[in-house]
């Protein structure tokens, strides 16, 4: 018997911004939800407060609505991201009386009142142990479930070890801008892990200010339309395979990005990261491998040592091949069962 799907709404959608990670993230989000027959149609796009739009909401008529935390719940007194985020919960059960689920997400430093809305979703899933932790020790109880990156599509094109270190950027931009000048310097290959970028920083400047531009008339527009989130899919990501393909094709990744960490994870290549706005990196490292070695904590010095020792962090050892196969041995288990426990409640 087949079973009728439900209409879903995911908020915080990920995939406009370009970013590889994202797209992954949301790819594996869809492709999950229909898995269990949830039909996502409506998608509120990542950095939009929905709070003044509810009653445009409530006529969507949603059978549940779907969080993805990704990064974006930590700092809270000072992030509004992370209190309209959490203020979902509450919503959809006091307004719209339906299940609402928060994802893949990490969680650090909430203010009370949040912590309390947190309470008020259905299920809660945390992307590391530290999070998990965090929201028991709170009074919430969560399932630990890895990124949905790790999940994402990836072939390979067996194309050979190049000769330098491809090197991303950071959320935090002190440590962009030194992991660019190291590339530099070295001769390494630097990318910014999102596509509109860099297919931006091919062009003169006017296309660079013409594109801000547009981007600004973008956002203006979307914070007046109550409908700008009626997307019927994610924005398709162009960049996501061509950048894999760099990562698998490294002797080793330095990065400042979580994402660029689980996809060198997921891919095998050997990487050294700096720490980014919250613990989640070393937080991953430390669920996987129990420990956080291949973490730095951001200095001009441990980018320099890094730059000159590059290659003490390649290839991974076996004792840590083997911890990788079996987190993501495990992350598929608990994956299916993140989806049983969303399919029942819907």
């Amino acid at each position: 018997m087949q079973l009728e799907r439900r209409k879903v709404a995911i908020f915080n959608d990920t995939s406009p911004g370009g970013h590889y990670g994202c797209s992954a993230v949301m790819q594996v989000l869809v492709e999950s939800l229909k898995s269990v027959a949830m039909e996502p149609v409506a998608f509120w796009p990542c950095g939009r407060d929905w709070r003044r739009h509810r009653g445009a909401i409530r006529k969507l008529g949603m059978d549940a609505l779907i969080v993805n935390g990704e990064g974006s719940i930590h700092h809270s007194r000072n992030r509004p991201r992370a209190r309209f985020l959490a203020e979902l919960g509450p919503f959809a059960r006091d307004e719209l009386k339906v299940p609402c689920v928060l994802l893949n997400a990490s969680f650090h430093d909430l203010d009370p009142e949040t912590i309390e809305h947190l309470k008020a979703f259905d299920l809660v899933f945390a992307r590391e142990s530290a999070s998990q932790s965090y929201l028991r020790d709170n009074g919430i109880m969560a399932d630990m479930v890895p990124d949905l990156s790790f999940f994402a599509h990836v072939g390979r094109d067996g194309a050979p070890l190049r000769g330098v270190p491809f090197v991303t950027d950071s959320v935090r931009r002190e440590v962009s801008a030194a992991l660019r000048t190291l590339s530099a310097e070295q001769g390494f290959d630097y990318e910014v892990m999102k596509y509109s970028q860099k297919s931006a920083a091919g062009t003169g400047g006017g296309s660079r200010v013409l594109s801000a531009l547009k981007t600004n008339l973008s956002k203006a527009f979307t914070a007046l339309s109550a409908h700008s989130f009626l997307e019927r899919d994610i924005a398709e990501n162009p960049g996501f395979d061509p950048f894999v393909r760099k990562i698998q094709s490294s002797p080793v990744v330095i990065t400042g990005r979580f994402h660029t960490v689980t996809l060198c994870l997921s891919q095998r290549t050997p990487f050294v990261a700096f720490e980014s706005n919250t613990s989640k990196i070393s937080d991953l490292l430390s669920d996987i491998f129990g420990h956080s070695e291949r973490c730095l904590p951001f200095s001009e010095e441990n980018v320099d040592f890094v730059g000159a020792n590059w290659r003490s962090f390649m290839p991974f050892s076996d004792a840590e091949l083997a911890a990788i196969d079996s987190y993501l041995q495990d992350a598929s288990q608990r994956r299916a069962a993140m989806l049983q426990k969303i399919g029942e409640i819907a």
